[in-house]
């Protein structure tokens, strides 16, 4: 028998993929917005000082995330680990087509206790992304939403478990949503962000009177650094074109494996290196402590067959692309021009070249 529903996710995936390149929001960003239901709650949120963050911890929010839900929510938030749903991800505002349980379809109690999962898996740093990024995207509501596919807001982001939560077989969820999309997989006391996309409209989060962050700061101004730290014959190498252009190995994306370009992290200096570590550094500093620096230690190993490219202008402020790409990591970065400024919509990619939704445990 033909599963209708994953035909029907298929066909919506590979539109994902086209829209993705060329979808035209119909809004320009301004001071509208509003302050969800969700947003609310996630605003007022406070992650406790001492929390363990280990596979346990993680594994035991887990249970007591889906202990508390009625069964239709409970067949709705666990799927097998094998599901074929955790690879239809998007940066894309979603539609009412989404696997797993949309967050505002959560009682009180029942959000508190996923928020309090995504705090026990994500660093502080991790979490405040996350709540960053979803809070802005209440920025872009425009009046009544009832009638358009494309929702945006912190109350549309959707949420499921791959697998049984266990402390010796693989598991994982996925929380994806505008601008982002995390899977998270786990396997004994290994864990692994790959693929995920983080991303930000707007750069600069104004939420109400109660909630300022900028997401993505450190990665931009990193990266600026970085390259105007090279000499003009590095810089030659590293600048690839004059003009950014968008994520090759984004949402949709899964087999494609961009050329190599750019400057080898061989012709470095000991200094440059450390700044392309920090850059590194900034997309797994969402992961616990840990689990980052075992990542990061991972990666610096093969650093000097890593390239660093860059497509626009090294002014800070421009509107550019750059890929960090080698045996152990790729990561991608793009301004895009919807909403208005480049520069207040952001969008990148992190990837583990051998490990997406931890096919290497």
């Amino acid at each position: 028998m033909i599963n209708t529903h994953n035909t029907s996710r298929m066909r919506r995936h590979a539109l994902l993929v086209v829209l993705n390149l060329i979808i035209p929001l119909p809004f320009a960003l301004s001071a509208q917005g509003i302050e969800s239901e969700v947003g609310k709650v996630f605003a007022s949120y406070e992650v406790p000082e001492k929390i363990e963050r280990s596979t346990k911890t993680i594994k035991e929010a887990a249970d007591n995330f889906l202990e508390n839900l009625d069964e239709i929510l409970i067949s709705k938030a666990k799927l097998p680990f094998n599901t074929p749903e955790k690879t239809i991800w998007s940066n894309l505002p979603p539609n009412l087509d989404y696997a797993g349980i949309r967050v505002a379809d959560l009682s009180p109690d029942e959000l508190e206790r996923f928020i309090t999962l995504l705090a026990t898996s994500l660093s502080p740093t991790g979490f405040e992304k996350v709540r960053g990024i979803m809070l802005g995207d209440d920025l872009l509501v425009r009046g009544d939403q009832t009638g358009n596919r494309m929702l945006f807001g912190a109350d549309n982001y959707w949420f499921f478990i791959y697998g049984t939560p266990s402390l010796t077989e693989p598991w994982g969820w996925q929380f994806d949503g505008h601008h982002l999309a995390i899977n998270l997989t786990i396997a004994k006391d290994e864990l692994t962000l790959s693929p995920s996309f983080i991303g930000t409209q707007p750069a600069d989060v104004a939420w109400g009177n109660r909630y300022t962050h900028k997401p993505m700061a450190n990665e931009v101004a990193l990266a600026f650094k970085l390259v105007n730290s090279l000499s003009p014959n590095q810089t030659a190498k590293t600048i690839v074109g004059p003009r950014r252009q968008n994520l090759d190995a984004g949402p949709g994306a899964d087999d494609v494996k961009p050329a190599f370009k750019g400057i080898m992290g061989s012709e470095l200096s000991q200094s440059q290196k450390t700044n392309l570590d920090q850059l590194v550094n900034e997309w797994l500093r969402i992961l616990p402590a840990p689990f980052a620096q075992k990542r990061q230690q991972e990666i610096r190993r093969t650093l000097d067959k890593t390239y660093f490219a860059w497509w626009g202008d090294s002014e800070p402020g421009s509107a550019i692309y750059f890929r960090v790409q080698g045996p152990e990591v790729l990561i991608e970065f793009a301004n895009q021009n919807l909403g208005g400024d480049p520069q207040q919509h952001l969008h990148s990619v992190y990837r583990d070249p051998s490990n997406d939704y931890g096919q290497s445990f």
